[in-house]
């Protein structure tokens, strides 16, 4: 296992090199362990990671993974997202972090990237969830990995069922010792006492699925959504 460390207790930026030995780790099919706004996080690309991943965490192959992504990936992966939705997300994205489900384009180029594997563990019923403004370093790896037409997966660097760890010193040893590249690069920023994860959104129904970072405020936000587009629905 390589590890990169820094001493600054919470480190907001990161360095060309950590970008491009990342994204060489997961282009060579490794896992690695980052930081996100919302605690360290798992991400990759290759079956031979997710895979790994799932044992890591002790997670059951049921609960599917996500996929970090950005405004362009999710109108690829769900282009079904009507207008007035897509502009909520992005005024929401200014602000917070959170995950959305949408209907998912099985078809897409950029889908069809990821192994067989997976993609069945990153989506469910035909629906892909979407973690947006994950955090500054995987939305640099997120547009890397773009560029090159790949996809990536992953979740949360925890055990299963133990909330998300927001300081290095609260992830398990195994978790450490179990990926290809750990950086460390201090405290996330959402850091809480709850250990909660984003908030995620059904899109198809504008509800939302799981209460995390920033809930209530998204929550009467996405209420008056959908008034909004139920008031459309009625004039049309």
């Amino acid at each position: 296992m390589e590890q990169t460390a820094e001493n600054t207790l919470n480190t907001p930026h990161h360095t060309p090199q950590e970008l491009e030995e990342a994204y060489a780790v997961m282009a060579r099919g490794g896992l690695i362990l980052v930081k996100l706004d919302i605690g360290y996080g798992f991400v990759g690309c290759s079956e031979e990671a997710i895979r790994r991943m799932y044992e890591l965490k002790g997670r059951p192959a049921s609960n599917p993974c996500v996929v970090p992504g950005n405004m362009a990936i999710l109108q690829q992966l769900c282009p079904g997202i009507d207008a007035r939705t897509l502009d909520w997300i992005g005024e929401q994205m200014r602000w917070t972090t959170l995950s959305v489900i949408g209907d998912l384009n099985e078809d897409s180029t950029l889908w069809q990237s990821l192994p067989p594997f997976v993609r069945n563990q990153s989506s469910h019923e035909r629906s892909v969830a979407v973690f947006l403004r994950p955090g500054t370093f995987l939305e640099a790896l997120v547009e890397r990995a773009f560029d090159d037409g790949r996809l990536l997966a992953g979740s949360s660097g925890n055990l299963s069922g133990q909330g998300n760890c927001y300081r290095p010193e609260d992830l398990a040893e195994s978790i450490i010792e179990g990926v290809d590249l750990f950086i460390n690069h201090g405290v996330a920023r959402y850091e809480n006492p709850q250990r909660m994860a984003t908030t995620m959104i059904d899109l198809r129904t504008l509800e939302i699925k799981r209460r995390g970072i920033n809930c209530a405020k998204l929550e009467s936000s996405l209420a008056r959504l959908r008034a909004d587009s139920g008031n459309q629905r009625a004039r049309t």
